[in-house]
């Protein structure tokens, strides 16, 4: 196989891993399909704002999660589907057909000319150091000249093995009740310490770009007011942090405070559809958790 043979079928295996691992979205039957339908925005404004700034993985994969979750997802595995509004499918039809799976298709090239690049210079650096070793006058005793130039070329492989492409997590939202509407003052900076928040996992540097999310200063005083009856008996509460995306970052505006059952050290949420359906209604995005126990 040529070399201009193994950099199209690698880049044809990492265009394949992306879309296998990061361009699905699980869906859950008990989430009221309306929600899927007005948070999709948000998914398609992300979509946008990669695809304007050039970033190919990120745009991507968020082009392919709209048109999965809508043309195979939701479709085929909720039971809401049929209840959606003629308008609103077609509506999703054609920025599908208009938008997102052009602009798929695009990015999908540009990712295979991208990925056979990079396999060609890993390549080409491999060769290069082979040709180097290979000049490397036969003076010195055997046995070291040939431990050393393994030792070289294992290091070679290793760092330029090939990886799969960075991932891009997708958050799933918790459950929600009542709401504590935030001061917009400058923000603080809290510390949290929870196994079971969302967290984000970066595989490369080309998918690392993050957002500012402004923190009102008085979250924490607000949150530990509404918690104080259950902090006095000792109860663990939980809150969500929701708000808005203003100007490509992200704004707290608000804590939900989803019904709930708490103990010493641990808490569980319940009636998750009436925090989605309040998320939803009032074109929130979930941002974050809040715990005090």
């Amino acid at each position: 196989m040529s070399s201009t043979e193994d950099a199209t079928k690698y880049a044809r295996g990492q265009v394949q891993w992306l879309l296998e691992n990061q361009c699905r979205i699980p869906i859950r039957s008990i989430t009221p399909i309306s929600f899927y339908y007005k948070t999709s925005d948000t998914l398609l404004d992300e979509a946008d704002f990669y695809y304007r700034n050039n970033q190919l993985e990120q745009s991507f994969i968020l082009y392919s999660r709209y048109i999965t979750l809508f043309v195979e997802e939701l479709k085929l595995h909720h039971p809401g589907y049929a209840t959606v509004s003629v308008n609103e499918r077609e509506h999703v039809k054609e920025i599908i057909r208009s938008k997102a799976f052009p602009r798929a298709e695009e990015l999908k090239e540009k990712l295979k000319e991208k990925y056979s690049r990079e396999y060609e210079s890993k390549q080409k650096a491999i060769q290069e150091e082979v040709a180097k070793i290979a000049a490397v006058p036969l003076d010195k005793p055997a046995t070291n000249f040939h431990n050393e130039n393994e030792q070289t070329l294992e290091q070679l492989k290793t760092a330029y093995a090939p990886m799969p492409p960075a991932h891009v997590a997708l958050f799933a939202i918790p459950p929600t009740d009542s709401v504590l509407p935030l001061s917009n003052k400058e923000p603080a900076k809290p510390a949290f310490d929870r196994s079971r928040k969302p967290m984000m996992n970066f595989g490369n540097s080309s998918m690392t770009t993050l957002r500012r999310i402004s923190i009102p200063c008085d979250i924490t005083a607000k949150f530990l007011q509404a918690a104080q009856r259950n902090t006095d008996r000792k109860i663990e509460t939980c809150g969500i942090l929701a708000g808005s995306k203003r100007d490509n970052n992200y704004m707290i505006t608000h804590i939900v405070v989803p019904k709930q059952n708490g103990g010493p050290d641990s808490c569980d949420t319940e009636k998750e559809e009436e925090m989605v359906e309040y998320i939803a209604n009032n074109n929130l995005i979930t941002l974050g958790w809040i715990h005090v126990y």
